[in-house]
C-alpha cells in the first residue's frame, strides 16, 4: 500500500520489484517509466500532444517524481480521496522507449498476464500467455485468448451454439434457447458494461426557456416512465425469472444500481447499512410510475397542453436493450403530451462527439458507465465533461468537489448516498433503465472458473481472464 501525508498531498508508491515489461523490451518496470509516462500523458514529451482528459487530472495532480528505481512520489494540488484508484482508468504505465525504440500505435508493450499476437481487423485479435507476469507464475492458466468480433447478435448467438465460441452474451429473449441446445451451458447475470442510462437535456443559451428548465417538467417525465415494465421489454426479465435465473428488478439512480454500496434505492427497498441514507417519500414519489400525477406536474408548469422536442440517441452502437428503452421513453413520453422527435444520430461523427458532451437541442438518451466517485465529478462538476445539460449549481458543485477530497471511504460512500437525495430533488437527469437488470452471458461447459472469476467494470482480461481454464 501506498504511504499517505497526514496532509493527503503525497503519495509514496512502492513498484512490484519483480512487474517487467515483456519481450522486446524484457526488463523490470521504474520509476522512470511513471515519470515517462505522467510526461507523455501531459504534454511534457516532444511531439505527443497532451491526453485531451489531462484538465481534469491536472486539477488536482501537480508532479510525478522518482525517488529511486523502484519508488515514486506523486504530489498533489489538494486532497483526492480515490487517488490512484481513479488514476488506474487514466494513468497506463508505458515504458520510456515508447516513440523512440518502437511506435506504441504499432505495437503493444506492458506488463500483463497476456502478449499481444495478432490482429485481423474485424475479425479476430489473438493474445498468448505472458509467462513471466508478476502475479504468476502459474497463471494466467490458458495459453491464448482468441476475441473474436462478430458484431452481429444473432451470428454471435449461432456460433456459440455450435460450438465455435466459449462465451457469448445472450438477450432475455434468447437464454430459453441457450438452455435448450446446450443443456450444460453455464449462465451467469453479472453487472452490464455500460450499467445506466439516463435523459439529459439541452442547457444550452438557446433552450433558455425550454419546459424542462422547470424542475416539475422534468419530474413529470420520471413519472412518465414504467421502470419495471422497461426491465421486461429490454431484458426479458419475466421469462427469465421462469428459468431459474436470480434477476434483479432495481432501478438506476445517479448511481448505476450494481453499484450497491453506492446506490441510494429509489425504492427505498436496498440498503448497505441501517444507518444509510434513505430516499425521500417525494422523491420516491418522482420515480414511481404515475402518469396522471406527471400530467399535473405539467400543468403546475404551465404546459398542460405538452410540448414537442426532439429525441436524440443512436441505434447502432449499444444494442437491443438500449434501442427498446429508447423506443419505450418516446412512447411513455408522447402518453402525458410530450411529443418527441426521433433524431438517430451516428456514433462516431455526432453522437459522442456532440451529443454526448452537450451540443444537442431537446432532449438525449445517453448511457452512463460504471465507477463511483467518478459519476459525480464527471456528470455534477462545472467543467465536468460529461456536464452535457449544462448544470450550474455552485452549492452542488462544491459538495462533490469536497465528497472527491474524503480520504475515509466510509465517509465518501455515505455523501455519495446523500448527494443523490439531492439530484433527485432537482431530477437534473432523469434515470433510466439500461443495465438495470444486469447483463445475460452464457459459457460453454468446458469453460471453467469462469462464474467464479468475474469483476464488473473494464477489468475482466487481468483479474477474471488468467483464471479461466479450459478443457481440451
Amino acid at each position: 500500500m501506498p504511504q499517505i501525508s497526514p496532509d493527503g498531498l503525497t503519495y509514496t508508491v512502492k513498484l512490484k520489484k519483480n512487474a517487467k515489461f515483456h519481450p522486446p523490451l524484457s526488463r523490470a518496470v521504474t520509476a522512470d517509466d511513471v515519470v515517462f509516462s505522467w510526461q507523455r500523458y501531459s504534454g511534457q514529451v516532444a511531439g505527443v500532444p497532451a491526453n485531451a482528459g489531462l484538465s481534469s487530472v491536472a486539477a488536482y495532480l501537480d508532479t510525478v517524481e522518482k525517488v529511486d528505481d523502484s519508488t515514486v512520489r506523486f504530489k498533489l494540488k489538494k486532497p483526492r480521496g480515490d487517488f490512484l484508484v481513479s488514476e488506474a482508468k487514466w494513468l497506463q504505465i508505458m515504458p520510456k522507449e515508447a516513440g523512440t525504440a518502437f511506435d506504441p500505435a504499432q505495437k503493444m508493450v506492458g506488463t500483463g498476464p497476456w502478449i499481444f499476437d495478432s490482429y485481423t481487423p474485424g475479425s479476430v485479435i489473438k493474445f498468448k500467455r505472458n509467462a513471466d507476469w508478476h502475479l504468476g507464475p502459474e497463471a494466467p492458466y490458458l495459453d491464448a485468448v482468441e476475441i473474436n468480433f462478430i458484431k452481429e447478435y444473432a451470428t454471435r448467438l449461432t456460433q456459440f451454439l455450435g460450438g465455435n465460441l466459449d462465451e457469448c452474451d445472450v438477450s432475455g429473449n434468447d437464454l430459453g434457447r441457450v438452455k435448450d441446445t446446450l443443456k450444460s451451458a453455464q449462465v451467469i447475470v453479472r453487472e452490464a458494461v455500460l450499467p445506466a442510462s439516463y435523459i439529459t437535456f439541452d442547457g444550452s443559451a438557446r433552450a433558455a426557456n425550454a419546459p424542462w428548465r422547470d424542475p416539475r417538467v422534468r419530474k413529470a417525465m420520471s413519472m412518465a416512465i414504467d421502470r419495471d415494465s422497461l426491465l421486461d421489454a429490454a431484458y426479458n426479465v419475466k421469462d427469465v425469472e421462469k428459468l431459474g435465473l436470480k434477476v434483479e428488478r432495481r432501478w438506476n439512480n445517479d448511481m448505476p444500481s450494481f453499484e450497491s454500496g453506492y446506490w441510494l434505492d429509489p425504492q427505498g427497498k436496498f440498503q448497505i447499512k441501517a444507518s444509510d441514507p434513505k430516499v425521500s417519500a417525494d422523491n420516491a414519489k418522482s420515480f414511481k410510475y404515475d402518469p396522471t400525477e406527471a400530467k399535473k406536474l405539467l400543468d403546475a408548469a404551465a404546459q398542460g397542453s405538452g410540448f414537442k422536442t426532439k429525441l436524440h440517441t443512436t441505434s447502432s452502437r449499444y444494442g437491443q436493450a438500449f434501442n427498446i428503452l429508447t423506443e419505450l421513453l418516446q412512447q411513455y413520453l408522447a402518453a402525458v403530451g410530450i411529443q418527441t422527435e426521433l433524431v438517430d444520430e451516428d456514433y462516431a461523427s455526432v453522437y459522442v462527439t456532440k451529443t454526448a458532451l452537450g451540443d444537442f437541442d431537446g432532449i438525449a438518451h445517453i448511457p452512463r458507465g460504471p465507477g463511483a466517485r467518478g459519476q459525480f465529478e464527471l456528470y455534477y462538476s462545472a467543467k465536468g465533461i460529461r456536464n452535457n445539460a449544462k448544470i450550474d449549481d455552485q452549492a452542488l458543485f462544491d459538495r462533490v468537489q469536497k465528497m472527491l477530497s474524503m480520504s475515509d471511504p466510509e465517509q465518501a460512500r455515505t455523501e455519495m448516498l446523500s448527494l443523490q437525495s439531492y439530484t433527485n430533488d432537482k431530477m437534473y437527469l432523469v434515470p433510466m433503465q439500461l443495465g438495470g437488470s444486469g447483463d445475460y452471458y452464457a459459457y460453454s461447459s468446458k469453460v471453467h472458473n469462469a462464474v467464479e472469476y468475474q469483476v464488473n467494470s473494464y477489468d475482466l482480461g487481468t483479474e477474471a481472464f488468467p483464471y479461466f481454464w479450459k478443457e481440451a
